[in-house]
């Protein structure tokens, strides 16, 4: 016996050791024998930092896995002891008992078990008597008011948190507080764990979709617009629909989500924050008509402004009231023709059809007849407006008469003129330019001024050239559609067929040196005097001279003073 009363001597660990394994350890570090029964099993933890009677500590080892030891003949025989359960019942006040379970678990022998009633948040206990009373201790610790009460938000999807405020508070303990965050539609409750547990069934039930319907009448934000932004604000089982000719939102959704969205719209729907400045240019009406029917459309703010020039209709207003006007000038700036004939007098039809297409809109036609002189004109009544001023000023005979001077080559003046009768219109005339002395001469005379005796024989001064030049034109007098077929007329006159028609003519030369006859007639076949052969001077005074040129040819005759032999 003296053996089995000695002292265990530290350190002695036993970390997760089998427990026949310690039972051996012990023996071995006594000397008492042990004898180990069938049945007797379990894992040891155990440390002893101070001397602890051999007996003692093996109770100690033996008694948490259901075991005891009796000594035989200085012998410790170990066996199984098959102790009575008892089943208990723990009702929780404060603690929340799937939460508080881990912990009286770890107190239970190996032959111990645990249940949890989440409806009654009851523990029931089945184990020694001795293990329900280490249970009990345990739970009068942690069963208190002052270590199970948390603090729990319950963030809400639908209802708002202060309409079920009073219904939550109704079921805080008498130690509870209950708080409301409204920015984030929140809960904020401070009780104990099962109060807490209680109420997370209670908000649940009362957090669910019951939805309210709102019209929302916009004033400045446009409705289609506005829907589209106010969709991310919606719940998943939210809808909107879009009243655009009252510019009115209906949302149906939960209470929460609609404040929401009501919220966004009074934020949105102010006149600053939806001003916009657009343009409308106006194509088929007048522009005076446009701006007349749209300035009842703008709000109070809007404002309006007009290019007169270009014909555009400025608008700084609102969303809404600038849909409106486009939706207005939609309507009223449409392509409605009327088709009108003018008949053209004086003016060249074309000329006139150029300047009336910069006056059309892009959907007219233009019809041009230059046989019967007519242009049909399809178009908006504002632009066939402008098309009767255009006319009216532009087909004028003041206006269309132009006075053009042509040379001749071969065809006098008169004869010119002659030529151009049927071809010049009741409003045309000719002019032919005559010298007082002319008047006075026969027609058939050609006058070349004499030679200066201070100046070369042979020469001429440039004024005389330049009267010459002048006998051998006209002036027409006609309207411009007309001018260019008498500019084909002069053209034939003037080629060197129509001259060698009239290849032979003689011309009866009054007075004048033969020189300045040479120089005229060059002047008047358009040649220059260089290409003239046949001009003979001398110390005597040439009398009779003739002058050949080819093509066309023409005889002079005899050239010389008249009257002299």
């Amino acid at each position: 016996m003296d053996t089995l009363e000695a002292l265990l001597t530290p350190p002695i660990d036993l970390e997760d050791v089998d427990l026949v394994e310690a039972l051996h350890l012990l023996s071995a570090k006594t000397g008492v024998n042990i004898t180990i029964s069938p049945g007797v099993e379990g894992r040891v933890t155990a440390h002893f930092e101070r001397p602890v009677p051999f007996l003692k500590a093996l109770n100690f080892i033996l008694e948490t896995h259901g075991c005891r030891y009796e000594v035989v003949d200085n012998v410790i025989k170990v066996s199984k002891v098959k102790v009575p359960l008892l089943v208990r019942s723990f009702s929780l006040r404060y603690a929340l008992a799937e939460e508080v379970a881990p912990s009286v678990k770890a107190l239970l022998s190996k032959d111990g078990s645990l249940e949890v009633n989440k409806k009654t948040n009851t523990l029931v206990v089945t184990d020694t008597a001795e293990r329900l009373e280490k249970v009990k201790e345990s739970l009068a610790q942690l069963d208190t008011l002052e270590k199970q009460t948390s603090t729990m938000s319950f963030p809400l999807r639908y209802v708002l948190a202060e309409k079920i405020f009073p219904l939550v508070k109704e079921n805080l303990s008498p130690r509870g507080i209950l708080k409301v965050d409204p920015s984030t539609n929140t809960l904020l409750v401070t009780d104990t764990n099962y109060a807490l547990f209680k109420l997370s069934s209670l908000v649940q039930g009362l957090d669910v979709f019951k939805p309210e319907t709102k019209v929302f009448s916009l004033r400045f934000a446009l409705a289609k617009e506005m829907a589209e932004l106010l969709r991310s604000e919606l719940s998943e089982r939210g809808t909107v629909e879009v009243r655009p000719e009252r510019n009115e939102i209906l949302v149906s959704d939960a209470p929460y989500n609609l404040r929401k969205i009501e919220e966004l719209v009074l934020s949105c729907d102010e006149f600053e924050k939806q001003v916009q400045k657009k343009s409308f240019p106006i194509k088929y009406i007048r522009l005076e008509e446009a701006s007349e029917k749209t300035a009842p459309l703008l709000s109070s703010k809007g404002r309006m402004s007009l290019d007169e020039e270009r014909s555009i209709i400025y608008v700084e207003d609102a969303s809404y009231s600038l849909h409106k006007v486009e939706e207005l000038l939609k309507e009223l700036d449409v392509f409605r023709p009327k088709e009108k004939v003018y008949r053209i007098r004086y003016a060249p039809c074309s000329e006139v059809a150029r300047r009336i297409s910069s006056y059309l809109s892009d959907k007219a036609e233009v019809k041009v007849e230059e046989k019967t002189g007519t242009i049909t004109v399809r178009d908006v009544e504002k632009n066939i407006e402008k098309v009767d001023e255009l006319i009216e000023k532009m087909d004028t005979l003041e206006g269309q008469l132009i006075t053009k001077k042509y040379f001749l080559k071969y065809l006098s003046p008169s004869e010119a003129a002659f030529s151009l009768e049927g071809i010049i219109t009741d409003y045309g005339k000719v002019q032919i330019p005559a010298s007082k002395e002319e008047e006075k001469e026969k027609e058939d005379y050609v006058v070349i001024p004499e030679e200066s005796p201070s100046k070369p024989k042979g020469t001429g001064s440039k004024r005389d050239e330049a009267k010459t030049i002048d006998r051998n034109v006209i002036y027409v007098t006609d309207l411009k559609k007309n001018i260019p077929l008498i500019d084909q007329a002069i053209e034939k006159m003037n080629s060197p067929s129509y001259g060698e028609q009239i290849a032979t003519k003689t011309f009866y030369i009054k007075e004048g040196s033969l020189e300045q006859v040479a120089i005229t007639i060059a002047n008047m076949l358009g040649i220059s005097t260089d290409q003239i052969q046949g001009i003979k001077t001398g110390e005597e005074k040439v009398k009779w001279m003739k002058i050949e040129i080819s093509p066309p040819s023409i005889d002079l005759g005899n050239i010389g003073a008249l009257g002299k032999k």
